[in-house]
């Protein structure tokens, strides 16, 4: 299988499937400008995360399972960022017209002090143990995926709730908690057969061998939650009030 019939068959179909289960009257108005803009910051985060993991090796793709590279990564790659992100906007854009959180009112207004302070605080600490932690990593080439992974999206997770902390748990947190679930687990399982199936690979020294079924490394399994986790926190967090 290739990497662009994976996307036929596992990706588009259950993307196609929530955009017919979405209302579509005044869905436009209201989430399709946050969409966009979201669209491209995941983008922007995540192609150089992606194009440096596959430079030193930690995953690849046969060049006969894909149509095309853009430097590092294959079209499809990038295709993935999109397509994952959408679904898990739009299933957060169901839940929200299901359960009537859009036509509530949410809460607003600019962080407080201490929330700049602690947002500061965790960049400092982002960046510090960034310099004391490349060097311990790259002494234990196991940890370079769930390095890679961690210290890149952990820290952006913590801050966006010392931000929007209110915005994010006030009756918003099942809109958050079902997509990361319902998208993470069904990529996990779609993965797991990709993996299978070779589409892509791992580089099994900068892997810390611990796998599920023993196929899919653990790693890869929260690379899944979490960017779910991450986009549906920033689409709720970008979210004009009146569309909350």
């Amino acid at each position: 299988m290739t990497y662009r019939r994976f996307h036929l068959v596992f990706t588009l179909p259950v993307l196609l499937a929530l955009a017919c289960m979405i209302d579509w009257t005044g869905s436009w108005a209201l989430y399709g400008s946050t969409t966009i803009m979201l669209l491209a910051i995941v983008m922007v985060f995540t192609s150089p995360w992606d194009n440096y993991a596959v430079a030193r090796g930690i995953w690849d793709f046969p060049s006969d399972r894909v149509w095309f590279r853009i430097k590092h990564l294959p079209v499809e790659e990038y295709a993935f960022f999109v397509i994952q992100s959408l679904q898990v906007i739009g299933l957060c854009i169901l839940l929200m017209q299901q359960t009537g959180i859009a036509e509530r009112t949410a809460p607003s207004g600019s962080p407080e002090q201490w929330q700049w302070m602690a947002s500061g605080i965790i960049v400092i600490a982002w960046l510090l143990i960034g310099r004391k932690g490349r060097g311990i990593h790259e002494r234990s080439p196991s940890m370079h995926y769930a390095w890679h992974l961690l210290y890149w999206f952990l820290p952006v997770i913590v801050l966006q709730w010392v931000i929007a902390g209110d915005i994010l748990w006030v009756e918003r947190w099942q809109i958050i908690l079902f997509p990361t679930l319902a998208i993470g687990t069904y990529l996990s399982l779609a993965d797991y057969y990709a993996v299978g199936q070779g589409i892509w690979f791992f580089d099994r020294k900068q892997i810390t061998g611990r796998y599920i079924a023993g196929i899919l490394p653990w790693e890869e399994v929260a690379f899944f939650y979490l960017t779910s986790l991450l986009v549906s926190q920033s689409f709720v967090m970008l979210l004009p009030d009146v569309a909350r």
